[in-house]
């Protein structure tokens, strides 16, 4: 695979839905009123937009060929570029890269002749699944999930040939089994693995802590409105006259003021020691990390890594709790999903009861189409909670793994000076 590849892709990806959309439009434009036809073109521009976005993250390419079985090739790889400082995530059988806060990519590995085909596959960061997919969902803003869909491609595709398979073509069977594991080895990748696990644990709670303040923000709102109304309320009822502007903002920042402080306080109490805590840790490990890349040996006040790999074990259980207290950041598109057939299911729901409060039989129809919604939603929820238990215990059991061996290692060295 080559650059070239990757933007031909691109080109054919973007013309076909350009060309779906300007066909769509065409076709319901000329049998359509002139009132209708914004609704009609926004409506094409989306279908064009959900076009390109399923494509764009659909299609893979071939990267590299190695010779090993295709068993064995995710874990080398993840391995591998582990130790090349690359952040890297296991997603069932295939392998998450990032490549910035927008962009990933998704490696596959498919079974050939010669061994095993590495494809690479656009993929978003969580911050770019929330971007692409609440901007689809928003479908006015489909344009927005275009544009941010055209750039992780690109990037994620033009990463994949420039750095991604020179990295990955230097991996064979023989050259990783013939070495021996050395200690080096086993703190890169440990290293690299828990600076991926606590910036996953800081971004996430970073992403709540930012969510947190802005629901703040839209109750200041709703209490500042409802407090105007309140007090508009009573002048026109109770005092019989006109209202005076200032006193109704006095009385209506009043209870704002105090709703907005307390709420603020609270949030910053709760997140006020574990952000900084989980930044200090992003940064250590990132320092510790490049130190051990290039051979500098840690000052007397700073601690090796060796110490900072067994601090991280201790860890290990805050950073699992604040990846999963951030779920609606790492799986933006499943909670969507889930708020989507939930709020469909109440006013389904809603409008079957009325239905059958005024004797009309079909309103079992809505109910049942509610009752189907919010069995969709369960299932989503259990689906991912027993993803993220699975996740959570094969981490546990690498790092008992990567312990284990690192302890093997050390004591071996010991034994040898």
């Amino acid at each position: 695979m080559d650059a070239r590849k990757a933007d031909l892709a691109f080109v054919v990806i973007l013309g076909s839905s350009l060309a779906v959309t300007v066909a769509l439009a065409s076709a319901t434009i000329s049998w359509s009123s002139l009132e209708l036809l914004s609704g009609i073109i926004l409506v094409c521009i989306w279908i064009g937009a959900f076009i390109f976005f399923v494509a764009s993250f659909f299609v893979r390419f071939g990267l590299v060929e190695l010779p090993i079985s295709a068993e064995r090739a995710p874990s080398f790889v993840a391995s591998w570029l582990r130790r090349m400082g690359h952040r890297v995530s296991d997603e069932d059988d295939a392998l998450v890269v990032m490549v910035d806060s927008i962009c990933s990519v998704k490696l596959t590995f498919k079974q050939s002749d010669n061994g095993t085909l590495v494809r690479a596959q656009a993929w978003a960061s969580p911050t770019g699944w929330s971007i692409t997919l609440i901007a689809m969902f928003m479908w006015l803003f489909s344009a927005v999930a275009m544009v941010t869909t055209a750039y992780i491609f690109l990037k994620s595709m033009h990463h994949s040939v420039d750095k991604l398979a020179l990295v990955i073509s230097r991996l064979d069977e023989e050259a990783y089994a013939s070495k021996e594991l050395d200690i080096r080895s086993a703190l890169l990748e440990g290293l690299s693995e828990a600076r991926r696990l606590a910036s996953e644990a800081y971004e996430g709670t970073r992403s709540n802590y930012q969510d947190a303040m802005l629901l703040v923000a839209v109750g200041s709102v709703i209490v500042f409105t409802a407090s105007m109304a309140a007090a508009m309320w009573g002048y026109f009822n109770a005092l019989l006259e006109p209202a005076s502007v200032r006193d109704v903002l006095a009385i209506s920042l009043v209870p704002t003021a105090i709703f907005t402080t307390v709420v603020v306080w609270l949030v910053r109490v709760r997140y006020r020691e574990i952000l900084p805590r989980l930044k200090d840790w992003k940064v250590d490990l990132d320092v510790a990390f490049q130190m051990e890349v290039n051979r500098v040996a840690p000052l007397d006040s700073q601690r090796s890594a060796v110490e900072i790999m067994a601090d991280a074990w201790k860890e290990l259980p805050t950073w699992l709790h604040a990846r999963r207290k951030s779920s609606t950041y790492r799986e933006p598109g499943t909670w969507l999903v889930i708020f989507a057939l939930a709020s469909a299911s109440w006013w389904s729901l809603m409008g079957g009861v009325m239905m059958l409060a005024e004797g009309s039989v079909r309103g079992i129809y809505p109910l049942i189409a509610g009752s189907g919604m919010i069995a969709g939603a369960v299932y989503l929820y259990v689906r991912w909670m027993r993803k993220r238990g699975a996740e959570d215990s094969r981490t546990e059991r690498e790092w008992n793994e990567r312990s284990r061996m690192l302890e093997e290692l050390l004591g071996r060295q010991f034994q040898g000076s």
